[in-house]
């Protein structure tokens, strides 16, 4: 049975003219038996150099000064390890250094991708008379990028929605993109969905 774990998070960002813009690394934790083990989240499009400093009381941590570990973009990449004392209640904290300049001396530990989200909620609509549905599909599957699907055709109320707000589904080609709620039926490629989403 798990116990809880109280914590707190302190990030210091170095490089502050670039990195202002970029999205916080997020830690995401894993218990595995007596250890838990802290992943960075990168959502970001660049890679990031993070180290990890953790204090507290009910758990060990590896001695001595945190070193930055490389976590690419758009994935998550584990930066330690705490080790839970036996019949304790681990209480901690951490402190975040995250460094948009690249080292050469960094940690290069196995990244896995992660999913991000666009600037704005994306939703793609696909019905049969659609041509590059596929192809868009694709792409954005092979991308970074989370977004949602919907087969017009397996859902009648949908297609009645969205026939309701474009009388001319019928005759569209292309998939049918939501950005954030407005409707689009030209977008054919993840590049034309970029520039439209960056347009808007």
């Amino acid at each position: 049975m798990f116990k809880k774990i109280l914590f707190s998070i302190t990030i210091a960002f170095i490089s502050f003219s670039a990195i202002a813009q970029l999205k916080d690394i997020k830690i995401e934790e894993e218990r595995k038996a007596n250890r838990i083990f802290l992943y960075a989240l990168n959502e970001n499009l660049v890679d990031l150099d993070v180290s990890i400093e953790v204090e507290g009381t009910g758990i060990r941590t590896r001695a001595g000064k945190p070193r930055l570990t490389r976590v690419p973009a758009t994935s998550k990449v584990n930066i330690t390890s705490i080790i839970v004392e036996r019949d304790k209640t681990p209480v901690y904290t951490y402190k975040l250094t995250v460094n948009e300049e690249l080292s050469k001396r960094v940690i290069k530990a196995e990244a896995t991708p992660i999913k991000i989200d666009f600037e704005k909620p994306v939703t793609i609509y696909t019905t049969k008379a659609c041509t590059s549905c596929d192809s868009l599909v694709a792409q954005l599957d092979a991308s970074p990028y989370r977004y949602a699907l919907h087969n017009l055709e397996e859902k009648p109320e949908m297609r009645a929605q969205i026939k309701a707000a474009l009388p001319s589904l019928d005759a569209v080609t292309s998939a049918v993109v939501s950005i954030k709620g407005v409707l689009y039926t030209k977008i054919e490629t993840l590049n034309q969905l970029l520039e439209k989403i960056n347009a808007e």
